[in-house]
């Protein structure tokens, strides 16, 4: 008499949750770190369009305006319109085209800055240090 076998033995299934473990220990960690990827691509988005107006700015005015404080100022002065600390970030200006964008996590410490000057080289601090920092994204 021939015994028909229907399912799965519990050593199969064991040895596909294994498999199926190690797998995900391998992958997830690469997706670890996209949400603060993501979060500073879009503060370098912003600060590169309020260095773009601070340019224009002073191309038609001969001069940088005088700081700019938040968001509110940045728009009013620059003409220019974001979404302000989305994801932390919040972004100001100085009267030398400097363009400093501020990260601030949930609990309110400062976890880093970055910075674009009127020359259009980035530098920061914290998590966004170019030479440390771990969020700190290729740029040109």
């Amino acid at each position: 008499m021939k015994v028909v076998r229907r399912g799965f033995t519990l050593i199969e299934v064991l040895i596909v949750v294994v498999i199926v473990a190690v797998l995900a220990a391998v992958v997830l960690p690469r997706f670890g770190n996209q949400r603060g990827r993501a979060e500073t691509a879009e503060a370098i988005s912003v600060a590169s369009a309020i260095h773009g107006a601070l340019l224009q700015y002073e191309d038609a005015n001969e001069a940088f305006p005088a700081a700019l404080d938040g968001r509110d100022e940045i728009v009013a002065e620059l003409g220019i319109s974001y979404t302000d600390a989305n994801f932390g970030w919040t972004f100001e200006t100085d009267d030398a085209g400097l363009v400093t964008a501020t990260h601030t996590d949930s609990l309110g410490p400062i976890t880093g800055t970055m910075t674009l000057n009127a020359a259009g080289v980035w530098s920061g601090t914290g998590d966004y240090d170019p030479a440390t920092g771990k969020y700190w994204p290729t740029l040109n």
